[in-house]
């Protein structure tokens, strides 16, 4: 279960005016995209983040009593209708997801810190068009999704290629797989005279 900060339950508990509000960023392949649920902008951890007008909406965020990979949808309104094409073209599944809670007080600051409360990857854009124009809702999937699906790597010499082209750590495996021997004893081979793990290099 997420807490608030104690400088927010301080707050709460004095009785003073706090107003709730979501920091998102969103990676996309063009940079890093940065806005709030408020207006103007805010500047917050040495960024700037754009006020409503860019960011319309956040989902509700739910927390479950299990591992539930609960997503959440994202609204980017205002996006001149030309420019749909590119926007779309700009999301990538792979890109990242984090959203922020945090209250700012009666005088409209910030009141530290905010908190983590999303973390995720990019899913399937949908468009909404008026002609003249559109909103995006993004979904985004919660980090959680990553436990249910399988990694798809192997333990052979191929896929580690893949990552590390100079490494040969697994260039042996196969033999390794095929050896019939015996290990340790008398020049690498068993007391029975065995061949041992040297007998394949």
């Amino acid at each position: 279960m997420r807490t608030i900060s104690i400088a927010s339950a301080a707050a709460l508990a004095a009785g003073q005016v706090v107003k709730p509000f979501y920091l998102v960023a969103i990676q996309f392949t063009s940079g890093m995209f940065r806005a709030w649920t408020g207006i103007n902008t805010l500047v917050w951890n040495s960024y700037n983040w754009e006020g409503v007008g860019d960011l319309g909406g956040v989902s509700a965020i739910t927390q479950t009593a299990d591992l539930s990979a609960e997503g959440i949808t994202l609204s980017l309104s205002g996006i001149p209708s030309g420019n749909v094409s590119s926007a779309i073209s700009d999301v990538a599944t792979y890109l990242t997801v984090d959203v922020w809670l945090g209250f700012l007080d009666a005088s409209n600051a910030v009141i530290v810190d905010p908190v983590h409360v999303f973390a995720g990857h990019v899913d399937v854009p949908t468009v909404q068009d008026t002609g003249e124009t559109a909103t995006i809702s993004i979904t985004a999937e919660n980090d959680l999704l990553i436990l249910s699906k399988s990694s798809q790597r192997r333990y052979t010499n191929d896929d580690q290629q893949i990552i590390y082209p100079t490494d040969t750590g697994f260039q042996f495996v196969p033999s390794v797989q095929a050896w019939n021997g015996g290990w340790g004893g008398k020049n690498g081979g068993d007391t029975t005279g065995a061949p041992g793990w040297n007998s394949f290099y």
